[in-house]
């Protein structure tokens, strides 16, 4: 199972990650995901993504940065046990932030799983609400607090180690 982990100190993020981590212990989340059938982009169906999502035995550690406005966070492949999240950004609900730690799972589990590929290609958002990483945020979004989703999906940064908040330890 995955399990996200934050050792910060800002309240909306642990919320944000006791939430998430709620969802990835719901048998109805990943039935959810299994209905989907199939994803844009992706090489398998949605049931084998829900699957490697369910049965990961996977600890991620949640660091949050400073970044522009409009970003969300960042992918870091050499690092897939990381969830980078811009705490300086325009959406900062709980739902949002949820769907921000989710959509950076599917990245992090389609890192472990590189014989697939499940991802949504370059940072751009346009067109992409259907592939994996957003339709599964957006619906981690629309769970938490019964909410209406970004629809626009998680917009990425580069890798801006030096705006780091958080450290490992």
């Amino acid at each position: 199972m995955v399990t996200i982990v934050y050792k910060g100190k800002i309240r909306k993020i642990k919320e944000a990650v006791a939430s998430a981590n709620i969802l990835l212990h719901d048998e109805s989340f990943y039935a959810e995901i299994k209905a989907k059938e199939q994803f844009d982009m992706a090489d398998i169906p949605a049931s084998l993504i829900a699957d490697l999502i369910k049965n990961a035995d996977l600890e991620l550690r949640l660091l949050t940065y400073i970044g522009s406005p409009r970003v969300h966070g960042y992918d870091d492949r050499d690092n897939p046990d990381l969830i980078h999240v811009n705490i300086f950004r325009s959406e900062w609900t709980l739902s949002s932030i949820v769907n921000t730690i989710v959509h950076q799972i599917v990245h992090a589990i389609n890192d472990l799983h590189l014989e697939f590929n499940f991802s949504h290609g370059d940072q751009s958002i346009e067109g992409k609400e259907n592939t994996a990483p957003f339709w599964i945020g957006n619906h981690a979004e629309e769970r938490t607090e019964n909410s209406q989703s970004m629809r626009r999906g998680m917009i990425h940064d580069a890798h801006p180690e030096t705006l780091a908040l958080d450290t490992l330890d």
